[in-house]
C-alpha cells in the first residue's frame, strides 16, 4: 500500500471534511447528497475545469432514485436538460435499446428497461457541480495520515496539503487513489481481450435524421455480427439544436479482438479499421461510416480497451485505515463501455456507491463520539460496512460485464426474428 504514514504532521490541521478526490459524476453526486444532510466537504479535480477531458453519454436507469435522494429538488428537476436530445417525447418505446443480427439487420430483441434518461457527461457534471466546492487543478500527489487515526491529508503536486476526516476515490477507471490503496500492480485493470476506437461524427441534415428515423431508434441501438467477435453500438451524443440536424453529434464504435501493437494505432489507423469492420455490417454502421471522411484535421476518435477491476477478489483487498480512505464509483469497480446484454448491468451502480456512502457518513458524522472523542470506530464501522456491501455488488457487476463479452466473442449466426 502506498500511503505515507505521517502521525505527527504539524503542516496539517484537521479539518472536519470529506475530501473527494474527482469531479467526475460519483464524486460531484456524492458531495451533493453530503452537502444537502449538512456534512461538509471539498471536491478536487486534476483537470483545469470542466471542459477538459473526454465526453461520453450513459443511460441512467435504476439509479435515478438514487440521483433523485442526492440531489436537491431544484436540480433533480433540471436533470432532463442534460439528456442527449432533450426534445425527446419520455415514452415507453424510447427506453429499451434494440439488439439486431449485425449482418441482416433484423431484431434479435430489445433490451427492456425502465424508465430511463440518456445523459451526456459534460452536461450532466456541470448540472451536479452547482453550488459545490471544487478545487480544479489539483492533482493527487500521497496520501497521508495525520492526526494519529483521526485525519487523512491529500498533497498534490503543486505542494499544497488538505486535510479532512475521510477521503473518498472518485476520480476514474484509473483512479490514482485505487493504486495508493492497493498498489500499482493490484490496482492494474484486466484487459478483456477487446478495444474499439469511439467516434464522434456530425452529418448532413438530411443523413442525420435518417439515422434517427424507422426503422432505427431515435436514441440508441446495438448489434452483434453473427461471425463473431464484433459488436457495435450508435447513440445519438448531443441534439441540443432540434432545428439544425447537421449540428447534431453521434457516437459510434465497432469493437474488436485486441491486435497486439492496438496502443500504436494512429487516429488515422483506428478509423480506417472501423471503417473496413462496417462495410460487413448492416445499416445504420454500414452507411454512418462511409459517410466519415477518410481523414479529418481534428478527428473526435479515441482508442479504447475493454477493461475491468473486480473490487471483490481477495487479491484486492485494501486497509481503509480505520474508515479514513476508501473508494466509489468506477474508481473502485471499472467496466468496459459494452451496452447492457444483462439487465442487471446499469450505470446507475456508481450513483448508488454515492448514496450508499452519503447514508454511512450520516451515521456518525453528528454523532458525540465523531464530534468530542476521536470517532475512530464508529467511522471505520461505517465504512466497513459500506465496502462489503459495494464490493459484492461492484464485483456482480464487474463479472456480469465480462460473461457479456464472453457472449459477444462466442456468438455464431445469430438466430433472428423479423
Amino acid at each position: 500500500m502506498d500511503i505515507f504514514r505521517n502521525r505527527i504532521n504539524v503542516e496539517a490541521e484537521e479539518v472536519n471534511q470529506v475530501l473527494i478526490i474527482g469531479a467526475g459524476v460519483t464524486g460531484l453526486a456524492l458531495a451533493q447528497g453530503l452537502k444537502k444532510i449538512g456534512i461538509p466537504c471539498v471536491v478536487y479535480e486534476k483537470n483545469e475545469d470542466l471542459e477538459k477531458g473526454r465526453d461520453w453519454d450513459f443511460g441512467v436507469h435504476w439509479g435515478l432514485e438514487a440521483l433523485k435522494e442526492l440531489l436537491p429538488q431544484d436540480l433533480f428537476d433540471l436533470l432532463e436538460t442534460t439528456q442527449v436530445d432533450p426534445y425527446l417525447s419520455p415514452v415507453k418505446e424510447n427506453y429499451g435499446v434494440p439488439l439486431l443480427d449485425g449482418s441482416s439487420g433484423k431484431l434479435i430483441k430489445v433490451l427492456e428497461s425502465s424508465k430511463c434518461y440518456r445523459l451526456r457527461r459534460d452536461t450532466l457534471r456541470k448540472l451536479l457541480s452547482s453550488g459545490l466546492d471544487v478545487r480544479y487543478g489539483k492533482e493527487l500527489a500521497k496520501i497521508e495520515l495525520t492526526g494519529g487515526y483521526r485525519t487523512v491529508a491529500a498533497r498534490f503536486i503543486d505542494g499544497q496539503q488538505t486535510t479532512g476526516r475521510l477521503l473518498i476515490g472518485c476520480d476514474g477507471a484509473h483512479s490514482l487513489v485505487r493504486s495508493k490503496l492497493v498498489g500499482d500492480e493490484a490496482a492494474q485493470l484486466q484487459s478483456l481481450g477487446f478495444a474499439t476506437a469511439m467516434c464522434y461524427s456530425k452529418h448532413t441534415a438530411e443523413h442525420a435524421k435518417w439515422l434517427r428515423s424507422p426503422p432505427f431508434h431515435p436514441l440508441h441501438q446495438l448489434s452483434i455480427h453473427p461471425d463473431g467477435d464484433k459488436l457495435a453500438w450508435l447513440s445519438i451524443h448531443n441534439a441540443d439544436d432540434k432545428n439544425h440536424p447537421e449540428d447534431w453529434t453521434f457516437l459510434h464504435y465497432i469493437s474488436y479482438p485486441t491486435p497486439p501493437d492496438h496502443t500504436q494505432w494512429t487516429t488515422t489507423q483506428l478509423l480506417q479499421h472501423q471503417k473496413t469492420l462496417a462495410k460487413t455490417f448492416c445499416d445504420p454502421w454500414k452507411s454512418l461510416y462511409n459517410w466519415m471522411p477518410d481523414a479529418s484535421p481534428d478527428p473526435e476518435i479515441y482508442s479504447t480497451n475493454f477493461q475491468t477491476w473486480d473490487p471483490s477478489l481477495p487479491t484486492h483487498a485494501w486497509d481503509n485505515q480505520y474508515g479514513r480512505v476508501t473508494l466509489a464509483g468506477s474508481s473502485a469497480h471499472p467496466i468496459p463501455p459494452l451496452p447492457s446484454l444483462s439487465p442487471s448491468i446499469h450505470h446507475g451502480a456508481s450513483l448508488q456507491d454515492a448514496l450508499d456512502l452519503c447514508h454511512a457518513i450520516q451515521t456518525f458524522w453528528k454523532s458525540e463520539e465523531f464530534v468530542v472523542g476521536d470517532g475512530i470506530q464508529v467511522r471505520c464501522a461505517a465504512i466497513k460496512a459500506y465496502e462489503v456491501e459495494m464490493k459484492e455488488r461492484g464485483g456482480r457487476e464487474v463479472r456480469v460485464s465480462e460473461e457479456g463479452i464472453r457472449m459477444v466473442r462466442g456468438v455464431r449466426g445469430v438466430e433472428s426474428k423479423g
